[in-house]
Formats: C-alpha cells, structure tokens, sequence
C-alpha cells in the first residue's frame, strides 16, 4: 500500500492538512487517555472524531467529565436513548473541528427507563406511522 504522501502526491495542500490533524489527533489523544483511556480517534484533513467508552457512567460524571471540561474548556450535551446515554461536546481549538462521544452503559445501581410523553411523532417506515413518543430518564437507586 502506497503511503498516504505518495497517495497525495500533487495535492500538497491536502496533504498538509492531514498531517496538521494527525498533529493535532495526538495531541488531543496524550491530553484524554490518562483521564479515560479506552477512546477510539477518526481523522479527516478538517474534523477529528473522538469516541469515549466508559463503564461506570456516575463515575464519569463525578470526576472524570470535570477534567475534561477544565482541560478544554467544554460545556456537554446530555443524550439518553433505550440503552446507552451520551455525552457530546466540541474543542474549538487548534483550526479544527473535534467532536468528543463518550458512551456509557448503565451500572447495577442505575437503569434507564422509558416513560411516555403523551405525544404522537410521525415514523417513516415502509408506510408512515404514527407511534407514541417517549422520553429516556435514569433512575438510580440509593444503595
């Protein structure tokens, strides 16, 4: 396989961009995998995407979101579906784009439930269907 220089061999300012997110990439990665080590990077010449999974989710709201956020200076975006809740925020430095997911499932002391929010959205499928919405909540138990 040809090296990514070859590939782009004329397309200078390509390539200059790639390697500037590379750059960038590393950096970003040094900075998180002490704090969460189990991340997954994807790296376009303008956009970095980094994917956090985590195990113990109220963990990662009791410290490790704080570092985070003080490191890079990030305000969150909270997400809750049927099995998985999200956290989703933007570095605004370094030229680029940088996109952080993190993941997590619920612990023993946590689930996810669905409770009904009385209103109809409108699903396409093969036809279009009305289906009832629902909102995600986490509830925890004091153990």
């Amino acid at each position: 396989m040809k090296s990514l220089k070859e590939r782009l061999k004329g397309r200078k300012k390509d390539y200059a961009r790639i390697v500037a997110s590379e750059y960038v990439a590393e950096i970003i990665i040094e900075k998180i995998t002490p704090i969460l080590p189990d991340i997954n990077v994807v790296i376009y010449p303008d956009n970095i995407y980094v994917y956090i999974s985590v195990k113990d989710i109220e963990d990662f709201e009791e410290s490790s979101i704080s570092e985070l956020s003080s490191l890079f200076d990030l305000k969150w975006d909270r997400s809750i579906m049927e099995d998985t809740i999200s956290y989703y925020s933007y570095i605004n430095k370094y030229k680029r784009i940088i996109s952080l997911t993190v993941s997590a499932k619920p612990t023993d002391s946590c689930k996810i439930i669905r409770i009904p929010t009385g209103k109809i959205k409108q699903v396409t499928k093969t036809v279009i269907v009305e289906e009832a919405e629902f909102e995600y909540l986490v509830e925890c138990s004091d153990d």
